[in-house]
């Protein structure tokens, strides 16, 4: 999946998806600033900041990850992005595989 984000509509619809799904958590990011990350490493320093105790329930909840993720995993942006990018690419797969 990883050669999939030097793809640009991938990436931009991975962008549309955090957008979504943060904004779902109430928080709040700016589409632009989200464009201007063309590495994993550029947004996983945009989101880093953002995520607290208040949010992070919600945001886990919304993206479809266990509480437990917090506890068991050190890179826990990298985690969200991968899991939001992976909800991205199954929809892209299965609409292009599936209709007709």
């Amino acid at each position: 999946m990883l050669h999939f984000w030097d793809k640009h509509d991938f990436r931009n619809r991975t962008f549309a998806q955090l957008y979504k799904d943060f904004a779902l958590s109430g928080i709040s990011l700016e589409k632009g600033s989200l464009e201007k990350c063309i590495s994993n490493k550029q947004l996983e320093n945009l989101l880093t900041p953002i995520l607290n105790g208040n949010n992070l329930k919600q945001l886990l909840y919304t993206i479809d990850l266990k509480d437990d993720v917090i506890v068991r995993s050190n890179t826990l942006v990298i985690t969200m992005i991968t899991r939001i990018a992976f909800k991205v690419f199954l929809r892209t797969y299965f609409t292009s595989k599936y209709s007709s």
